[in-house]
């Protein structure tokens, strides 16, 4: 797999900080629901799923034959929000290479992180 060079997966935002890596880690490991944005026949497609942080990577169910198309090594991108414990909210972006998971059972992707970036209001 080769390294595509990619901006910062969210830019600066007016009234945000900007949160580290390990604070950006750290929030897409608190929730299990995000948004995905792939494309399907060269046009944008979100696609909402419910996914887990596993090894440093993002892991999730691949449903439609659509989705599976577009994680077979694609660069995709990656959103989750929330609010932290003092009730501010953030959001983490991702830009990622998606590969297919082996296993039986369910297709699976993953997201090997390759720009993370976040920001939570101050």
């Amino acid at each position: 797999m080769s390294t595509v060079s990619m901006p910062d997966a969210m830019p600066d935002q007016p009234g945000c900080t900007r949160l580290d890596r390990a604070a950006c880690m750290g929030r897409l490991a608190s929730t299990d629901r995000g948004r995905m944005a792939i494309s399907v026949g060269a046009l944008p497609v979100i696609v909402p799923v419910r996914y887990a942080v596993v090894d440093g990577r993002i892991e999730f169910p691949v449903v439609t034959d659509e989705a599976w198309r577009a994680t077979d090594d694609r660069v995709v991108a990656f959103n989750a929000e929330g609010v932290d414990p003092g009730g501010h909210l953030w959001s983490v972006g991702v830009l990622a290479r998606a590969h297919h998971l082996p296993g039986p059972g369910e297709r699976r992707a993953g997201l090997s992180i390759e720009r993370l970036s976040g920001h939570r209001e101050t």
